[in-house]
């Protein structure tokens, strides 16, 4: 599921993948162009899709080297299927 998530994002103008390293776990972090993440989790919240936010107190060595400040935060988990990871890139997509 996240790597249906992490290749759907990758694929969507204005997003980028923020996540590192050659394993990677369920947890994807990504930021949208000229979108805040607080925004984004807020907007999304509302069709009933549940993210969270990462911000730079929680990771400052990393986001202080990426010149980061918050990432948004998707943690598909086993009981969530491939419906719910489409409907997350569409409402993505839609900002």
């Amino acid at each position: 599921m996240a790597d249906r998530l992490r290749h759907g994002l990758g694929g969507l103008p204005g997003v980028t993948v923020r996540d590192l390293g050659a394993e990677r776990c369920a947890i994807v972090t990504f930021t949208v162009d000229g979108h805040d993440p607080r925004g984004i989790k807020a907007a999304l919240r509302g069709q009933g899709i549940n993210l969270s936010v990462s911000s730079a107190p929680s990771t400052p060595f990393d986001m202080d080297a990426r010149g980061l400040t918050e990432v948004v935060r998707a943690s598909p988990h086993y009981y969530n299927d491939e419906a719910e990871v489409e409907r997350l890139l569409a409402a993505v997509k839609a900002l």
